[in-house]
């Protein structure tokens, strides 16, 4: 879908077909999260807080910005640049590209590009198709296993993230320094994240991995902290760690950081 975004040649090839591909791919991504009949146990015990849809209220699609960086978010939104004649709200473009899982950074990035190039019905079935998808995922979010698609889902929100930041701040580690200050600070736009352990697992491995070792550590002991399903937290974090794919010292470093963080949580 990228190359088909290209826009190279200054005119996009069958504009239609790309959209077309936008909606397979979102149909396919709902479906896969589509909660299965239940498996019998005490599933109740575990689930995550229910009084917090992590995929509603998302921060602005501009969080990545500093607060003192209103000429680089003008910048940016100035990239949405409908034909004449095309009604767009570009704010409500970039919030739902900012927050949709079934599409790369730069998937995203091909579509601010071609924004000039999109007639009203294609941009109209764009936003609907982005729509439908945000909608589906939180009404499923109740329904899923707090044990498996759950954290999946949360771990596709969380990785996405990241790297809308990197599409926005243009690096890497700028975007996972802006990620985590917004958890570690507490931001308030990322409350219903900070409550959830499986997030910070995520958080802890990526700052592990940067070197950022005292923020792992600060990550971790935070996701102990939180109620969920403590085998996922962990398992998230360890998979990250795999021994064959990560120095021998992080490893270990990693798996003593763990046993600390957690202590005698139940």
């Amino acid at each position: 879908m990228a190359q088909e975004l290209d826009g190279s040649g200054g005119k996009l090839e069958d504009q239609d077909e790309i959209l077309r591909s936008v909606r397979r791919k979102t149909l396919r991504f709902t479906q896969v999260a589509a909660p299965r009949p239940p498996t019998p146990g005490p599933e109740k015990a575990a689930e995550l807080p229910v009084q917090a849809n992590p995929l509603a209220d998302l921060p602005h699609w501009s969080w990545p910005f500093d607060a003192a960086e209103a000429d680089r978010v003008e910048t940016f939104a100035s990239r949405v640049q409908p034909a004449e004649g095309v009604e767009l709200d570009p704010e409500g473009l970039l919030n739902l590209l900012a927050w949709n899982i079934s599409l790369t950074a730069d998937e995203k990035d091909r579509i601010l590009e071609a924004s000039g190039r999109l007639s009203q019905s294609q941009f109209d079935q764009l936003l609907e198709t982005l729509e439908e998808e945000r909608r589906n995922f939180m009404a499923l979010w109740p329904a899923l296993n707090p044990e498996g698609t759950r954290i999946d889902l949360l771990g596709a929100y969380y990785r996405h993230a990241r790297e809308w930041a990197r599409l926005l701040l243009g690096n890497e580690d700028q975007a996972l320094a802006r990620l985590s200050g917004c958890l570690l600070d507490d931001d308030p736009r990322f409350a219903r994240w900070t409550a959830l352990r499986p997030i910070w697992a995520l958080l802890a491995r990526d700052l592990l991995a940067a070197g950022r070792t005292d923020q792992a550590r600060t990550a971790l002991e935070r996701g102990a902290a939180q109620q969920g399903p403590l085998r996922g937290f962990a398992d998230l974090f360890l998979d990250g760690l795999d021994p064959q794919k990560t120095q021998e010292e992080t490893w270990r470093q990693g798996m003593q950081m763990l046993q600390q963080a957690l202590g005698d949580t139940p």
